[in-house]
C-alpha cells in the first residue's frame, strides 16, 4: 500500500511533530510516488534510473534542476525504494526523500510550523532538519526565502525589535550594595 503524502511527510520529518494544519480533515491529493511522476523533471530522472539517457545533454544544458540531478545520478546518489519513491543518498549514507515541486510548499509549511512549543522554526533549524530527511535542488535557498516571507515571523520580529527599543528608553540604575554603603562612623 502506497502511503499518502501527508503520512509520508510526517514520517520523514519525524513522528513528534505537532502541526494543526495537518490534523482535522486534511486529505492529501495523492500519494508521494504519484506526485513524483507528475513532476516532469523527476520523470526524466526516473528514465535515467531505468537506463534511458535520450537527450540528456539537452536537458542538463537547459535545466539547472536536471543538471543537479544528473550530477547526483552520475555519482550513484539517486535511487528508488520499494514503494517507487525516488530518494537521494547523501554523503552520510542517509536516504532522503526527493520532494516533487508540487509538494515543496506543503513540506516547507510543515517544517516551519513543526515546533513543539508553537513557535515557528527559524531557517537554520529547518535546513538542519530537512537535510536529514528530504531533498530537492536549491532546498536551502527555498527554506531561507520561505522563512523571510512568513508574515507571522515578520510580525514577531517587529514586536521583538519594538520591545528592545522600549527597554532601551529607560535608564539603567546601578545600585551598590554592600557593607560600605550602610556603615556609619560615630
Amino acid at each position: 500500500m502506497v502511503k499518502h503524502l501527508q503520512t509520508v511527510i510526517a514520517n520523514i520529518l519525524g513522528n513528534n511533530i505537532h502541526n494543526p494544519l495537518y490534523e482535522n480533515n486534511f486529505e492529501p491529493a495523492e500519494p508521494l510516488s504519484q506526485a513524483q511522476l507528475y513532476d516532469l523533471d523527476l520523470v526524466i530522472v526516473f528514465d535515467w534510473l531505468k537506463g534511458n539517457f535520450d537527450n540528456y545533454e539537452i536537458y542538463i544544458k537547459e535545466n539547472t534542476h536536471l543538471k543537479i540531478f544528473w550530477n547526483l545520478f552520475v555519482k550513484d546518489q539517486l535511487g528508488v525504494n520499494e514503494e517507487e519513491i525516488l530518494y537521494f543518498r547523501d554523503s552520510l549514507g542517509r536516504c532522503r526523500t526527493v520532494i516533487p515541486k508540487s509538494e515543496r510548499q506543503a513540506v516547507l509549511l510543515h517544517l516551519h510550523s513543526s515546533s513543539k512549543n508553537g513557535k515557528h522554526l527559524q531557517d537554520y533549524e529547518m535546513i538542519a532538519w530537512a537535510r536529514r530527511v528530504c531533498y530537492w535542488p536549491y532546498m536551502e535557498r527555498d527554506i531561507t526565502e520561505f522563512c523571510k516571507s512568513c508574515l507571522v515571523c515578520q510580525c514577531c520580529d517587529i514586536i521583538v525589535e519594538h520591545l528592545k527599543l522600549v527597554e532601551s528608553e529607560f535608564p539603567r540604575i546601578s545600585c551598590q550594595t554592600g557593607q560600605s554603603l550602610f556603615s556609619h562612623t560615630f
